[in-house]
């Protein structure tokens, strides 16, 4: 959205193709129209995201949802664009090509994790942005990376209180990142974003557990509860909803088929 807006501001005649049915991406999915927007539910980061639609809506840029781009390719030093809208297939001249297919979820396979009641935490988030959906509170959330404190934050500002939060990064990760402290310093109010949600989540006494292994996730027809191990003790929770996040990965399709 901002490299299209920016491009049109300088008299660039821009064609987005977007995959998604409204702006906004994965980031600020739902931003014109999600029911949470306004309560705050999402965080000021998430708001910020409607000043960005708003640009673009009138940039002047010709905007295609739902368009699928399927293929790129140069014939006769011109680029070539293929893609999908409403059932038709197009295609389309280009001087210039920016991609920006940004990344997703990686996978998190994991004993049971294909029964009702298991999926990611991108996925339940998606849910809240898009039509103000929330899981129960015996729901755990378990995996690694930012987007665990991130949505429980977020579910916490919805009212909702999750019964507990796996935490699966080793201790010999927070060694390792020790040597990026200088760099993340210079992007400090990133960090003390980061402080606000933990200092919000033990507020509400989120059970927290660090350090957890050998997760595996209980049921016949639905998830019923989850193991997991804490150095030599191994514990159960009982649950109707398991949340697995393990970060993301670039989204690379459209890279490699060029």
């Amino acid at each position: 959205m901002a490299a299209a807006s920016e491009s049109a501001s300088r008299d660039v005649s821009v064609l987005l193709l977007d995959e998604q049915h409204e702006p906004g991406g994965q980031i600020y999915k739902a931003i014109e129209t999600s029911p949470v927007l306004e309560k705050g539910v999402l965080g000021p980061d998430y708001a910020h995201g409607a000043t960005l639609a708003k640009s673009l809506r009138e940039s002047g840029v010709d905007y295609q949802p739902s368009s699928m781009v399927w293929d790129i390719h140069r014939d006769d030093n011109e680029w070539w664009i293929g893609f999908e809208t409403k059932g038709v297939s197009h295609f389309v001249q280009a001087k210039r090509i920016l991609i920006a297919t940004g990344a997703m979820e990686r996978p998190f396979p994991i004993p049971g994790w294909t029964l009702p009641g298991v999926m990611s935490v991108g996925a339940a988030q998606t849910l809240l942005k898009s039509t103000g959906a929330t899981p129960g509170p015996k729901t755990v959330i378990a995996g690694t990376g930012p987007l665990l404190y991130l949505f429980a934050w977020q579910l916490l500002s919805a009212g909702i209180r999750v019964q507990a939060v796996l935490d699966t990064t080793p201790t010999a990760s927070y060694f390792k990142a020790l040597q990026y402290l200088p760099m993340a310093w210079k992007s400090r109010s990133i960090l003390k974003k980061g402080k606000t949600f933990l200092t919000d989540l033990n507020a509400a006494k989120i059970n927290w557990v660090t350090r957890a292994t050998d997760l595996k996730i209980e049921g016949d027809d639905g998830v019923t509860a989850i193991h997991y191990s804490r150095g030599e003790k191994d514990f159960r929770l009982e649950t109707d909803m398991v949340l697995l996040h393990q970060g993301v990965v670039p989204n690379i399709q459209l890279s490699q088929a060029i």
